[in-house]
Protein backbone atom coordinates (compact mmCIF):
# COMPACT_ATOMS: atom_id res chain seq x y z
CA UNK A 1 0.00 0.00 0.00
CA UNK A 2 1.02 3.58 -0.55
CA UNK A 3 -0.53 7.04 -0.32
CA UNK A 4 -1.66 8.51 -3.62
CA UNK A 5 -4.36 11.04 -4.39
CA UNK A 6 -4.76 11.46 -0.63
CA UNK A 7 -5.96 7.88 -0.12
CA UNK A 8 -4.39 4.58 0.90
CA UNK A 9 -4.70 1.99 -1.86
CA UNK A 10 -3.01 -1.02 -3.38
CA UNK A 11 -0.31 -0.04 -5.86
CA UNK A 12 -2.03 -1.66 -8.84
CA UNK A 13 -5.54 -0.34 -8.15
CA UNK A 14 -6.93 2.60 -10.16
CA UNK A 15 -4.25 2.35 -12.83
CA UNK A 16 -5.38 4.01 -16.03
CA UNK A 17 -4.97 1.81 -19.09
CA UNK A 18 -4.46 4.79 -21.32
CA UNK A 19 -2.11 6.96 -19.27
CA UNK A 20 -0.39 4.38 -17.11
CA UNK A 21 -0.98 6.76 -14.20
CA UNK A 22 -3.18 6.39 -11.16
CA UNK A 23 -6.74 7.65 -11.21
CA UNK A 24 -8.79 8.83 -8.24
CA UNK A 25 -11.05 6.31 -6.52
CA UNK A 26 -14.42 5.79 -8.19
CA UNK A 27 -16.45 7.51 -5.45
CA UNK A 28 -14.34 10.66 -5.80
CA UNK A 29 -14.53 10.48 -9.62
CA UNK A 30 -18.32 10.35 -9.41
CA UNK A 31 -18.38 13.37 -7.09
CA UNK A 32 -16.10 15.27 -9.48
CA UNK A 33 -18.35 14.39 -12.42
CA UNK A 34 -21.44 15.53 -10.49
CA UNK A 35 -19.65 18.72 -9.42
CA UNK A 36 -18.59 19.53 -13.01
CA UNK A 37 -22.06 18.69 -14.32
CA UNK A 38 -23.51 21.26 -11.89
CA UNK A 39 -20.61 23.69 -12.43
CA UNK A 40 -19.41 23.35 -16.04
CA UNK A 41 -17.03 26.32 -15.69
CA UNK A 42 -16.29 26.37 -11.97
CA UNK A 43 -14.43 29.32 -10.50
CA UNK A 44 -11.39 28.45 -8.41
CA UNK A 45 -13.34 29.38 -5.28
CA UNK A 46 -15.93 26.65 -6.03
CA UNK A 47 -13.21 24.04 -6.54
CA UNK A 48 -11.68 24.97 -3.19
CA UNK A 49 -15.10 24.77 -1.51
CA UNK A 50 -15.78 21.34 -3.00
CA UNK A 51 -12.36 19.99 -1.96
CA UNK A 52 -12.99 21.27 1.58
CA UNK A 53 -16.44 19.66 1.60
CA UNK A 54 -14.87 16.32 0.59
CA UNK A 55 -12.03 16.73 3.07
CA UNK A 56 -9.38 16.54 0.35
CA UNK A 57 -6.51 18.97 0.01
CA UNK A 58 -7.27 21.35 -2.86
CA UNK A 59 -4.11 20.52 -4.82
CA UNK A 60 -4.96 16.81 -4.60
CA UNK A 61 -8.57 17.47 -5.64
CA UNK A 62 -7.33 19.51 -8.62
CA UNK A 63 -4.94 16.66 -9.49
CA UNK A 64 -7.95 14.32 -9.60
CA UNK A 65 -9.63 16.62 -12.12
CA UNK A 66 -6.44 16.89 -14.21
CA UNK A 67 -5.98 13.12 -14.21
CA UNK A 68 -9.53 12.57 -15.41
CA UNK A 69 -9.13 15.12 -18.20
CA UNK A 70 -5.71 13.76 -19.11
CA UNK A 71 -6.98 10.20 -19.29
CA UNK A 72 -9.49 11.31 -21.90
CA UNK A 73 -7.51 13.83 -23.90
CA UNK A 74 -4.07 12.31 -23.48
CA UNK A 75 -4.52 9.17 -25.51
CA UNK A 76 -7.43 7.24 -26.90
CA UNK A 77 -8.39 3.86 -28.15
CA UNK A 78 -7.71 4.95 -31.69
CA UNK A 79 -4.07 5.56 -30.70
CA UNK A 80 -3.88 2.20 -28.93
CA UNK A 81 -5.07 0.55 -32.16
CA UNK A 82 -2.33 2.27 -34.17
CA UNK A 83 -4.54 4.83 -35.92
CA UNK A 84 -3.66 8.47 -36.53
CA UNK A 85 -5.86 11.35 -37.63
CA UNK A 86 -4.65 10.83 -41.21
CA UNK A 87 -6.19 7.34 -41.27
CA UNK A 88 -9.75 8.67 -41.22
CA UNK A 89 -11.93 9.84 -44.10
CA UNK A 90 -12.28 13.63 -43.68
CA UNK A 91 -15.97 13.48 -44.67
CA UNK A 92 -16.64 10.90 -41.94
CA UNK A 93 -14.77 13.07 -39.43
CA UNK A 94 -17.00 16.05 -40.35
CA UNK A 95 -20.13 13.91 -39.95
CA UNK A 96 -18.79 12.54 -36.68
CA UNK A 97 -18.06 15.99 -35.31
CA UNK A 98 -21.68 17.03 -35.89
CA UNK A 99 -22.97 13.89 -34.16
CA UNK A 100 -20.60 14.08 -31.20
CA UNK A 101 -21.24 17.81 -30.67
CA UNK A 102 -24.71 16.68 -29.55
CA UNK A 103 -22.95 15.48 -26.39
CA UNK A 104 -20.46 18.29 -25.74
CA UNK A 105 -19.72 21.88 -26.59
CA UNK A 106 -16.01 21.09 -26.88
CA UNK A 107 -14.92 20.42 -30.47
CA UNK A 108 -11.69 18.74 -29.34
CA UNK A 109 -13.64 16.30 -27.19
CA UNK A 110 -16.09 15.63 -30.02
CA UNK A 111 -13.21 14.96 -32.42
CA UNK A 112 -11.53 12.64 -29.96
CA UNK A 113 -14.74 10.60 -29.51
CA UNK A 114 -15.20 10.59 -33.29
CA UNK A 115 -11.70 9.14 -33.81
CA UNK A 116 -12.40 6.37 -31.29
CA UNK A 117 -15.60 5.42 -33.12
CA UNK A 118 -13.94 5.54 -36.53
CA UNK A 119 -11.15 3.27 -35.27
CA UNK A 120 -13.69 0.51 -34.62
CA UNK A 121 -13.12 -0.68 -38.20
CA UNK A 122 -10.89 -3.75 -38.37
CA UNK A 123 -8.18 -2.18 -40.53
CA UNK A 124 -6.74 1.15 -41.65
CA UNK A 125 -6.98 0.17 -45.30
CA UNK A 126 -10.78 -0.02 -45.16
CA UNK A 127 -11.86 3.43 -43.99
CA UNK A 128 -14.74 3.38 -41.55
CA UNK A 129 -18.17 4.63 -42.62
CA UNK A 130 -19.37 4.63 -39.01
CA UNK A 131 -21.23 7.93 -39.17
CA UNK A 132 -22.70 7.30 -42.63
CA UNK A 133 -24.11 4.02 -41.33
CA UNK A 134 -25.28 5.68 -38.11
CA UNK A 135 -27.27 8.24 -40.12
CA UNK A 136 -28.94 5.43 -42.08
CA UNK A 137 -29.80 3.59 -38.88
CA UNK A 138 -31.19 6.74 -37.23
CA UNK A 139 -33.37 7.39 -40.29
CA UNK A 140 -34.69 3.81 -40.19
CA UNK A 141 -35.51 4.16 -36.50
CA UNK A 142 -37.34 7.47 -37.11
CA UNK A 143 -39.37 5.87 -39.90
CA UNK A 144 -40.18 2.87 -37.72
CA UNK A 145 -41.33 5.10 -34.87
CA UNK A 146 -43.50 7.24 -37.13
CA UNK A 147 -45.46 4.21 -38.37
Amino acid sequence: MHILWGFKMREDKYISKYLGESQPPEDIRKKIIDFLRDNPVPPDKAIHAMSNKLGIETDIFESHIYAMLGSFYGKGRYVDKGFTEDDFDPDEVKKGMVVEMEHTNDPDMAKRICFDHLSETPSKSKKSKYYTKLAILEKEIEEELSN
